[in-house]
């Protein structure tokens, strides 16, 4: 495993896990870092502190810096826009508890998501014929808890009759499992 510990200009110490160690011949894989590596990055976040690019004070950032952040993040528009939550968050704690003048998220407008497609909805007659259809009790109470409580594949395998109050009308999740895929 490869750590950098390294002083801040504000004289701070900043040590940080950068990944495992790759020691075998050729590229490593994405999150893998030979010697060369985590001295390039090192030498870079170094130069960054000296510019005085690698930290900056809350009250220093605008609704820019955060556009910019966001445009450059290389992920999903869902994973961006839940970053952008988390940060507004942070940025109103600090409004709230160390008077921060504004929160500079709340003027950033949420990506555009694009919506997975049409979603079937299976009528109750249309559950119950499934029901009837089932070649077993067991599959039929699953598809009927299926239906009727929206509950996630993982959380239908990890379901225990004790998670069930017939009396109370209520099925407690407790657990899950992790979901599997069937390719045919």
């Amino acid at each position: 495993m490869w750590y950098a510990k390294y002083r801040s200009p504000d004289g701070r110490q900043v040590q940080r896990k950068l990944g495992p160690a790759w020691s075998e011949r050729g590229r490593p894989p994405a999150g893998y870092f030979t010697k060369r590596l985590a001295e390039d990055w090192l030498r870079e976040v170094l130069d960054e502190a000296r510019r005085g690019t690698r930290a900056m004070r809350l009250e220093d950032v605008t609704t820019d810096h955060v556009e910019r952040w966001v445009a450059g993040m290389d992920c999903k528009a869902a994973t961006r826009t839940k970053a952008l939550v988390i940060l507004h968050g942070i940025f109103q704690r600090a409004c709230k508890v160390h008077r921060l003048p504004a929160n500079p998220v709340s003027d950033v407008e949420k990506p555009p998501q694009t919506r997975s497609g049409y979603i079937q909805v299976v009528s109750p007659e249309g559950v119950w014929a499934l029901v009837r259809a089932a070649k077993s009790e067991q599959d039929s109470a699953i598809f009927l808890t299926a239906a009727f409580t929206g509950l996630r594949q993982g959380e239908l395998l990890a379901l225990r009759w004790r998670d069930v109050d017939s009396a109370g009308s209520v099925v407690r999740v407790r657990a899950s499992y992790p979901s599997i895929s069937i390719v045919s």
